[in-house]
């Protein structure tokens, strides 16, 4: 048997608005914008203590060392740290993860190398763990990875998605190097003008997992075949039917998916339940509200149960529920293998808590990030949770 684990990174003290992600809506939007990094790193960890809650295993780890000249704490977005595939699926019976190199952006490809690092350290039991080195052609990691069949026994079904920031043959070279089988992989290419209007990776227009997909009708070119071959190989697998749920146009536009962030909800399963963990900005959307809605009252639905979550200082960025986490399938054997001080419960909420109260900065405008006092002390911030957690910096 495997269990859900969520890898989540605390939040950044220097999480700002610098606009620096183009085709990102909501970065651009807020570009400049005055930002609220103790406010940001509480509301992640309330969503890994609601996640606690609701019995999702977790594993933390710090913000990444400032990267020169940007000092960007865009690694809180651990959908984009590497691709995971299960001991299940990959040729040598063990986990494999391959972190990305998100070259689509400056600010980002700094973040490979020391993310590297973090995951080394935390997956170091190479009995059970294999990390391979980024490779050459433009990979984002999960955001672009939709896992489905974990609820069964055996092999998942992989529904893998490429354009915009991310190559096709990147997929191929991961997938290839985990040794996965692409019986069990769909390969779909993002639509273009989904791309125009701001859906960067694909969990800004699709989310899924177990025996579920929600997506938009305008995810995917040639989306039909798409959903055909996604279903037949999910049916020949487990001799059950996939439940896909496509939001029509008239129903939600491309627009106001972006712009409520539905999609970048995640999508959870235990025991027979699904539940989605939404942004609070699902809520303010008239059109995506009355959708959650119709899908928690419908009994034909197989959503039962939502939770809404406020992350609007992650969401100002681009950020979403599901951005702010890594997705892995462990045995309970690889799970204990992984140090317990990687282990989210109640006493590291409270001192992560207590810590970023005292020591993160309530405001802060990007300016602040030119004066060498203030980076100083917020890589002396980051120093104190490294050792903390027990981690070489």
């Amino acid at each position: 048997m495997r269990y859900l684990v969520n890898v989540s990174g605390i939040v950044g003290p220097t999480h700002y608005y610098g606009g620096l992600a183009l085709g990102n809506v909501a970065s651009e939007a807020h570009q400049y914008e005055a930002s609220y990094p103790r406010r940001a790193a509480l509301q992640s960890l309330d969503r890994m203590l609601l996640l606690d809650q609701l019995g999702v295993r977790q594993l933390i780890i710090p913000p990444l060392a400032l990267q020169k000249p940007f000092f960007s704490a865009s690694a809180m977005w651990m959908a984009n740290a590497a691709t995971v595939s299960s001991s299940c699926d990959t040729s040598d019976g063990r986990v494999h993860l391959t972190p990305a190199n998100l070259l689509a952006n400056s600010h980002r490809q700094l973040e490979c190398r020391p993310m590297t690092h973090v995951l080394k350290q935390v997956f170091e039991e190479e009995t059970f763990f294999h990390i391979h080195h980024s490779i050459n052609d433009p990979d984002e990691g999960a955001a672009n990875h939709i896992v489905l069949g974990e609820h069964g026994s055996g092999e998942n079904i992989h529904l893998a998605v490429y354009g915009g920031r991310q190559s096709k043959s990147a997929i191929s070279s991961v997938y290839d190097n985990h040794g996965v089988s692409l019986n069990r992989v769909v390969l779909a290419r993002q639509h273009p003008k989904a791309i125009k209007q701001g859906v960067f990776h694909n969990d800004v227009i699709a989310v899924g997992t177990a025996g579920v997909l929600l997506c938009h009708e305008n995810a995917y070119v040639d989306q039909e075949r798409i959903i055909s071959s996604l279903s037949s190989i999910y049916n020949c697998q487990f001799g059950d039917f996939l439940k896909v749920i496509t939001v029509t146009h008239d129903q939600l536009s491309i627009e106001l998916a972006v712009q409520s962030y539905l999609f970048n909800s995640q999508l959870l399963y235990s025991a027979g339940t699904y539940i989605l963990i939404a942004p609070s900005t699902v809520q303010q959307c008239e059109s995506s509200k009355r959708l959650v809605t119709e899908w928690v009252t419908d009994s034909q639905c197989s959503i039962n149960e939502v939770h809404y979550i406020t992350l609007d200082q992650s969401m100002n960025n681009g950020g979403g529920p599901a951005c702010l986490r890594l997705k892995l399938l462990l045995t309970e054997e690889e799970w204990e293998s992984i140090s317990s001080r990687f282990y989210f419960d109640n006493q590291k909420y409270e001192f992560l808590q207590s810590y970023i109260n005292a020591h993160y900065p309530e405001i802060l405008q990007g300016d602040e990030l030119q004066e060498l006092r203030f980076i100083e002390e917020m890589n002396g911030c980051i120093r104190g949770l490294y050792e903390w957690f027990g981690l070489r910096h």
